[in-house]
């Protein structure tokens, strides 16, 4: 009985007919999908023509429904396929918020790590009427879930990245790091230390365009938890670029007696490490072996 027991169990090959009911089964939910998908595109396709007064309930509830779906490759690529991305253009430049945050939100989910929809929204032309968004948009939640999309398209898909910077976008970015916004600031930083760690011929763009001393004045007057990711984008835009280190060295900036400051400031605090090792290391990698006779300046008080 015992050795029965231990007889692994091993499929056989499937018949003919399940085979046959299991792709009349697959086939049936695609298709089903795909005219979920076009209902709320048409839906979407009108949403441009909605007054302020109007009630967007309709068009809230298509995303959602588009929402509940694309975030499988495959039916995002579908998604453009059977003419989804017309609906972008007129909600993310709709007066209602709700549809412009929830139009990103979808862009950022067909993007994600998906070469295809990335190389299509680029084609589409529709990074410019993100970058406005995060730049302009009078509503938080829309220029934060436009920065997400931004981030989603542009991240490893060279071609977005090169369109980026030719429209601007780094000094969008910029804007969005000095934004009183806490979520947009830290997500800006994010996405900044992430393309300087990944394609550091970017970095002689942002040192002429004046990143590094920006950088540290926004670190400067940083307070948690956005002060831990603008430690994290200096740290990478100055790593392994001389001349950014050399600007960080300028006395007229007070960044030694800065991050000596913060120093002080997370001793012993755990809820601080992360924070701690990026002052540190941003210490050793810029002020190592400088003497202190450099920067006579005067310390900052604790804040």
């Amino acid at each position: 009985m015992q050795q029965t027991k231990n007889i692994p169990f091993i499929p056989g090959p499937m018949d003919e007919e399940r085979r046959r009911f299991l792709e009349n089964t697959m086939t049936s939910l695609t298709m089903d999908v795909i005219t979920l998908l076009m209902d709320a595109i048409d839906v979407l396709k009108n949403a441009g023509t909605l007054e302020l007064e109007d009630d967007p309930i309709a068009c809230e509830e298509a995303f959602e429904q588009i929402a509940f779906y694309v975030d499988n490759i495959d039916t995002a690529n579908d998604f453009h396929k059977i003419g989804g991305f017309c609906i972008f253009r007129p909600c993310l430049n709709s007066c209602h918020s709700c549809l412009r945050w929830r139009a990103a939100d979808i862009l950022a989910e067909l993007t994600q790590n998906n070469p295809y929809c990335q190389d299509r929204v680029l084609e589409a032309d529709l990074l410019p009427d993100l970058l406005s968004l995060v730049d302009t948009d009078p509503n938080d939640n829309v220029r934060v879930k436009s920065l997400y999309a931004l981030s989603c398209l542009i991240r490893e898909n060279d071609n977005s990245l090169n369109e980026f910077g030719h429209k601007d976008g780094y000094s969008v970015l910029l804007r969005a790091m000095q934004s009183q916004v806490e979520k947009l600031q830290i997500k800006s930083a994010f996405l900044l230390t992430f393309i300087c760690n990944h394609k550091e011929c970017i970095k002689d763009e942002l040192y002429k365009m004046g990143y590094v001393e920006q950088l540290i004045g926004l670190v400067s007057e940083g307070q948690p938890p956005g002060l831990e990711h603008l430690l994290s984008a200096l740290l990478a835009l100055v790593t392994n670029h001389p001349p950014s280190v050399e600007v960080c060295r300028q006395p007229q900036l007070q960044l030694r007696a800065v991050l000596r400051n913060l120093l002080r400031q997370n001793e012993g605090q755990d809820d601080r490490q992360e924070e701690n090792e990026y002052t540190s290391m941003l210490m050793r990698l810029i002020f190592s072996g400088e003497s202190d006779e450099r920067d006579r300046t005067v310390c900052i008080p604790t804040q």
